[in-house]
């Protein structure tokens, strides 16, 4: 090998540059390869933790619904209790209309009281 001059390393080791090209190729080469390597680790790296953002997120989701069935099943309960009583007090109200309403006779013998007394006045 042909040393093209003795130099120190940033270490202060002698080392000596080489006249051939081989190194500089075999130096490329380790770097495209460390590139090759490290890409698909970031790359993995990023979709691992990604993955596990989102799975974060879906457990809170899942627990922030189980929170709010459990608050809305009391809600229901009393809103199936409300319509219940409003069906009743209905029914009570429909029994009562029924009760309150004169009878039939009496309501045509008002009207024909009525109709009388308007004949009077248009005769006079």
């Amino acid at each position: 090998m042909v040393f093209i001059g003795d130099e120190n390393d940033e270490g202060g080791d002698p080392r000596g540059t080489l006249a051939s090209p081989a190194p500089a190729a075999t130096a490329a080469a380790r770097d495209a390869s460390r590139a090759g390597t490290v890409v698909p680790v970031a790359l993995g790296l990023m979709l691992g933790i990604a993955y596990l953002g989102y799975a974060h997120l879906q457990r809170q989701i899942e627990a922030q619904h189980a929170g709010f069935v459990t608050q809305l099943q009391p809600m229901e309960q009393k809103i199936q209790e409300m319509t219940a009583a409003q069906s009743q007090t209905d029914a009570e109200i429909a029994k009562l209309a029924a009760q309150s309403q004169p009878p039939k006779s009496e309501i045509r013998g008002l009207q024909n009281h009525v109709v009388r007394g308007q004949a009077k006045k248009q005769k006079k």
